[in-house]
């Protein structure tokens, strides 16, 4: 029973020297990796416009009073007001949308185009 307490001590001894080695390191290339999502994030909040309703409704190919319905029903994001006149998505946003759309929520907008049953 001793043997096997001192074998289990020498591995904690040498587990524990590992981290020691490997922890610092782990997370600066923690640090690095976010750094670098940050500066991405900001680099793109400052390349990012605002898309107009004619813009949006020309991406999803339906008309503009379509896209006026699913903005009301909550299939796609709200419109942002802009600085002076007007209103917008931006660009980003109808991106991420487009990327997100599965089967189903493309067929919830196609049915909220058609006047399917799930009106």
């Amino acid at each position: 029973m001793q043997r096997q307490s001192g074998l289990l001590n020498d591995i904690e001894v040498v587990l524990e020297r590992a981290l020691d080695r490997i922890l610092p390191r782990l997370l600066r290339e923690l640090v690095r990796e976010q750094d670098a999502i940050s500066a991405t994030a900001a680099s793109h909040q400052l390349t990012d416009r605002f898309m107009s309703l004619q813009e949006v409704a020309t991406v999803f190919g339906v008309h503009r009073t379509t896209l006026l319905r699913w903005e009301q029903r909550q299939l796609i994001p709200s419109r942002r007001r802009l600085p002076g006149q007007g209103t917008g998505w931006l660009k980003s946003e109808i991106a991420s949308l487009l990327l997100r759309l599965d089967r189903t929520q493309s067929s919830r907008l196609k049915d909220a185009h058609l006047g399917g049953a799930n009106e």
